[in-house]
């Protein structure tokens, strides 16, 4: 049976899905290994090998959602066979096969196999993704506002430092999510999953491929960002937490964070908006260059 092959992510497991991930890994934010851990509790994220692919699983309530497999596609019929025996499995515990956050890559390949499914993406899913140079740089109108925002930052607290984690900070991050939970009490259900997984993180921030960047002013922390760099031109931005009593702490974080960084890279990904509007405002207000989509497919039929 299938359900004894399904195990829940742990740290552990990251090391054996790593070289997956490192070579076949999605293009979507959210099958990224970094994420997958931060949220694992949260979304209680499995994980499953079947021939020959890793499939991510997302408990929720009743139901599961998959991840596209990762994996190489150059054998599609491998991969269809793969995908038919899933669902034939699913079928006998009264389950459907639901893959959700595929990226474009595994979409063109799936419409290959000739399987009946129903494809479509959601808005609020998307991917934000900008030039990289360009908010390097802040240069133009379109960026005179943040531009703005920095200096004004710099200005007014003329002590600012931006340095990155280097293991001695960690009270220092407990203490900004404990002010930062203590600010969302209406979604602390969700956020004290993503308090913990930060802080998991944190212990080994030397085993991971991130790069936490730090705000101070004077010694105490104004914010940090979680970032990773990601299929060699990108810069993936997992987290960002910033004391808003600080004023233009979020514009100045990402600024530092940005240009900390080497100038061969091309592109910046700081997620999706969940539907949130001020999410969803912030990140149009760095205007992205394009957006990255993900898509639900629902397989069909017995």
């Amino acid at each position: 049976m299938i359900e004894k092959l399904i195990k829940p992510l742990d740290y552990e497991d990251l090391k054996y899905l790593k070289p997956y991930f490192e070579k076949w890994g999605p293009h979507t934010s959210d099958v990224n290994l970094t994420n997958l851990y931060i949220w694992k509790e949260k979304y209680r994220f499995h994980w499953l090998e079947f021939e020959g692919y890793i499939w991510i699983i997302n408990i929720k309530e009743n139901k599961w959602y998959f991840s596209q497999p990762v994996g190489d596609y150059k054998d599609l019929d491998k991969l269809k066979k793969a995908i038919m025996n899933l669902k034939e499995e699913l079928k006998t515990l009264n389950r459907g096969l639901i893959i959700k956050k595929a990226d474009e890559s595994f979409v063109f390949e799936f419409k290959k196999l000739e399987i009946d499914a129903e494809i479509y993406a959601r808005a609020e899913e998307m991917d934000y993704v900008y030039d990289f140079s360009k908010l390097k740089n802040l240069s133009g109108k379109k960026y005179h506002k943040k531009k703005n925002h920095v200096n004004k930052f710099m200005r007014t607290y003329p002590n600012w430092r931006f340095e990155f984690y280097d293991g001695s900070q960690k009270d220092d991050i407990a203490k900004i999510m404990s002010y930062w939970l203590s600010k969302h009490r209406e979604d602390y259900n969700t956020l004290i999953h993503e308090s913990k997984g930060i802080l998991e993180i944190v212990d080994k921030w030397q085993e991971h491929p991130i790069r936490m960047g730090l705000l101070y002013d004077e010694n105490v922390l104004v914010g940090f960002s979680i970032s990773e760099l990601v299929f060699d031109d990108m810069m993936l931005i997992h987290i960002e937490k910033a004391n808003t009593e600080y004023t233009g702490a979020y514009t100045m974080l990402f600024y530092q964070m940005v240009n900390s960084e080497k100038n061969s890279l091309k592109w910046i990904n700081r997620e999706q908006d969940l539907g949130i509007e001020s999410l969803r405002k912030s990140k149009l207000s760095y205007h992205p260059q394009k957006m990255i989509e993900k898509y639900t497919i629902k397989i069909i039929g017995e």
